[in-house]
């Protein structure tokens, strides 16, 4: 007499895959619409904007601020693992990395409290105005933290599946 064949299994696909590649999505558009746009603008001592800064010269240059205690800039490490994180179906852990990357880039707007000075020739410029650029990059280290805390809220509020019924003799 043959023995049946075991049925193989297929790996259970990540829940909620599809809202998850959209979510990624979204941070990437946004992240990109961020590095396109002016982010900073420097303004003179009349309060008129001197020169602006678009996002991606912000992203390449970034991390030299930290000589001047601004480490806004680690929130874009901090926002990327939090979009693999939340592909991967760790919502816990993409909450947690992303609610810190909204923090550290919310440490951007220290700018306001200490605004940072630049002396050029006999004019001084400060660094004090931020624009459309910033906004779309806080965006995009918003979405990958809410998706992920939606998505973990909502599959604990799921029902448990019922159990298997078992075949009567």
């Amino acid at each position: 007499m043959a023995l049946p064949r075991p049925v193989l299994r297929r790996a259970s696909p990540i829940p909620h895959g599809s809202q998850r590649n959209i979510a990624a999505l979204a941070t990437a558009g946004f992240f990109i619409l961020a590095c396109a746009t002016p982010a900073l603008n420097v303004l003179s001592s009349l309060g008129t904007v001197q020169e602006s800064y678009a996002g991606w010269q912000l992203l390449a240059l970034g991390w030299t601020a930290v000589s001047s205690m601004e480490f806004g800039w680690f929130a874009n490490p901090l926002g990327c693992f939090a979009v693999v994180l939340l592909l991967a179906g760790m919502d816990r852990a993409a909450l947690a990395l992303g609610g810190a990357a909204i923090l550290v880039g919310l440490s951007s707007l220290l700018i306001y409290v200490e605004p940072q000075t630049v002396q050029e020739a006999a004019a001084r410029h400060e660094l004090r105005h931020l624009a459309v650029g910033f906004y779309c990059w806080m965006v995009s280290l918003l979405i990958p933290p809410i998706t992920a805390a939606f998505l973990y809220w909502r599959r604990a509020a799921a029902p448990a599946p019922a159990p298997a019924p078992v075949p009567t003799p």
